[in-house]
């Protein structure tokens, strides 16, 4: 009786390591292998000698990838196979939008990367300035001169002495010039470090002696974005000015889906030019 209880015994356990030798042999056919064809090359890298410049600057695309081909483009338009090839640093002599992007025979090709590098056209130093409301004490820089100084801030605000920040409902910036000048735009650099609870301005209006020039208002200041630099640009009616108001108008408070919703957000500010 024993004998014939371990054979049944013994069966048992045959029948149950064959059922799941068949249940990994099955889960075994399923597995897939990830092919080079299926992999995206990493995004390259641009740095730039100097973001704002009077005479030009100076910039390196970089990529670690044996086999790369680096392309770009110098109007802001797409990169594609057919751009030309990147092969040494590209001297930038006026506003440019650079945009590169990696193509591989062996790999998709990468995300597109761009940046922005901006001539200072009009000298601002020594034009009169006033701010209301003054900036933060924690970040007031050199006081409202900062915003003139043809120096441009990293995204990294903690780093240097260049951004103003501001917690309020607007932010109004009054410009004077020692002569009338030809302008038809102007141009503010914000910086945008949402986990920071630093956003966009939501809208910027520019006036002279109360009359309204022009606007601009951002609608997709509420999403959530990277923290990055931006240039925003106000066109307005060309003429020749002696003085222009820059009104700022932040978002009401920061959106829902944001640690801070419903608080002021901070604003900051780093440059203003005019062109």
């Amino acid at each position: 009786m024993a004998y014939r209880k371990n054979i049944g015994v013994a069966f048992f356990w045959c029948v149950i390591f064959m059922c799941l030798g068949t249940r990994v042999t099955s889960q075994s056919k399923q597995v897939t292998y990830l092919t080079n064809s299926s992999l995206k090359l990493a995004a390259p890298i641009i740095q730039v000698d100097s973001l704002l410049f009077k005479n030009s600057a100076l910039a390196k695309v970089l990529l670690r990838q044996d086999g790369a081909e680096l392309r770009y483009t110098l109007d802001g338009s797409e990169v594609s196979v057919g751009s030309p090839i990147y092969e040494s640093p590209l001297e930038l002599d006026k506003t440019t939008q650079l945009r590169a992007k990696a193509f591989h025979p062996d790999y998709q090709p990468s995300e597109t990367i761009s940046l922005t590098t901006r001539q200072i056209q009009k000298d601002l130093r020594t034009a009169e300035i006033q701010i209301q409301p003054k900036p933060s004490e924690t970040y007031s820089a050199s006081g409202a001169k900062t915003l003139i100084d043809g120096q441009k801030g990293s995204p990294n605000f903690r780093q240097g002495n260049f951004w103003l920040g501001f917690q309020a409902s607007k932010i109004s910036v009054a410009l004077n010039f020692e002569q009338p000048k030809e302008i038809k735009k102007v141009v503010v650099s914000v910086l945008n470090d949402q986990d920071s609870w630093i956003f966009l301005p939501q809208k910027l209006m520019v006036s002279a002696s109360g009359k309204t020039l022009g606007s601009v208002t951002l609608d997709g200041c509420h999403e959530k974005q990277t923290k990055h630099g931006d240039f925003l640009e106000i066109a307005i009616i060309p003429d020749a000015y002696s003085e222009l108001t820059l009104k700022i108008a932040p978002m009401e408070g920061i959106p829902e889906w944001h640690a801070g919703k419903g608080t002021t957000p901070w604003t900051f500010i780093d440059e203003i030019l005019i062109e």
